[in-house]
């Protein structure tokens, strides 16, 4: 998996609102973590983001297991475009 693809996607997404004030890597373990288990199904990486945000900022993270499935899905079609 790219991991540049899924840090890119994480970064527009920035589900904690972090990016304002916090460093340019704030999110590279959890795209890392996403990078490295990324499947290409929707359902099970939306799954899989979710499980890693909660684990990585507990109850700071509120975005649901459908936005999840959403940013999976975004994953899934830049991977598409860019013949990963």
């Amino acid at each position: 998996m790219n991991f540049e693809t899924v840090k890119r996607e994480i970064d527009r997404w920035d589900p904690i609102e972090l990016l304002a004030c916090a460093p340019p890597d704030e999110y590279d373990i959890e795209s890392e973590k996403i990078a490295s288990k990324f499947q290409n199904d929707a359902e099970k990486d939306g799954m899989m983001i979710y499980e890693v945000f909660t684990e990585a900022f507990e109850t700071g993270f509120t975005e649901s297991l459908d936005e999840c499935t959403a940013i999976a899905k975004r994953i899934q079609e830049l991977i598409r475009k860019a013949g990963i």
